[in-house]
């Protein structure tokens, strides 16, 4: 084969790969420790206390993100169903085909309810984080990507 074939084919294969847009994946880690979970979203010179969790067992967790749309690199993913896919493979780990909604029959959110104006709003599954914090300085700043699949 002639050399200058070899290159052609050689740059027609880096260009398929470099015109192929790829997707990394969340590494994600089950954990409902409340001091873990805020510690992991409270930056430098914030002081934090009263923290606390309530939800499933595995609805919520850490994650570490390398290369995908979500745009944050790591923070906690709180979700009313699982975090990291269980037999099945439901979960948000899981396959996209499948839903991270596991119909936990944990109770939902009075808050929730009460903000909806709505007294017959039946709310399922609740997971919350809830901590008091104090900064040193005058001002906060918090990122967050809010996700369901029910709006795809």
């Amino acid at each position: 084969m002639p050399l200058c074939r070899r290159w052609s084919i050689f740059l027609c294969f880096c260009l398929v790969l470099a015109t192929t847009q790829t997707y990394g994946q969340i590494s994600l880690t089950a954990t409902t420790n409340a001091d873990s979970l805020v510690r992991k979203i409270a930056g430098a010179g914030i002081s934090i206390s009263n923290a606390k969790y309530k939800g499933g067992t595995y609805s919520a967790g850490i994650f570490k993100n390398s290369n995908t749309l979500l745009l944050l690199d790591s923070g906690i993913a709180l979700t009313t169903g699982y975090v990291v896919a269980r037999p099945g493979g439901n979960g948000i780990s899981g396959p996209a085909s499948l839903n991270a909604i596991n119909k936990l029959g944990l109770p939902g959110d009075e808050d929730l309810k009460n903000y909806s104006g709505d007294p017959n709003l039946i709310t399922r599954d609740a997971c919350s984080l809830e901590f008091d914090f104090i900064p040193q300085g005058d001002s906060i700043s918090v990122s967050y990507v809010f996700a369901s699949e029910e709006y795809p």
